[in-house]
């Protein structure tokens, strides 16, 4: 490799982490949503969008107002073409037992690298106990570069 071309790879890549840097601020990589009971059924609220960059650590914490115990599981992430994408590790990503009246915050980096801006969607599982777990919504999230 000549000077030119290691200066040139060099820019390129000074450009992409200040850019990375630069949209930190517009980011928001922590989002929170509630469970509740609805027709006799443990649901989810629909979280606010995450809006994260590549490496970005990114929080969902959860509210349990008046379900029974719950785990919750984040997996499915995907284009809005239903292509599977690894956009998080680790996937799933699974919170700890969320007792009624209790919160709690579990997090997952992003993994996904983008030159431009997408959304992906993801889906919210919940079960009980020893159970299997249910699909009760699908949010998104924004990966930026």
């Amino acid at each position: 490799m000549n000077a030119r071309t290691a200066a040139v790879i060099g820019g390129g890549v000074i450009v992409v982490v200040g850019g990375v840097l630069a949209l930190g601020p517009f980011f928001s990589t922590e989002t929170t949503f509630e469970l509740r009971m609805q027709a006799g059924a443990c649901q989810p609220s629909e979280p606010p969008k995450i809006t994260a960059g590549w490496r970005n650590k990114v929080s969902w914490t959860v509210t349990n107002v008046d379900c029974p115990t719950q785990y919750v599981r984040l997996q499915d992430f995907q284009d809005k073409n239903g292509s599977a994408q690894r956009v998080v590790a680790p996937e799933p990503v699974d919170s700890n037992a969320i007792a009624t009246g209790q919160a709690s915050t579990f997090d997952a980096t992003v993994v996904k690298f983008r030159l431009w801006p997408k959304t992906y969607k993801y889906s919210i599982y919940l079960k009980e106990g020893t159970g299997d777990f249910q699909r009760r919504r699908d949010p998104d999230i924004d990966v930026w570069p």
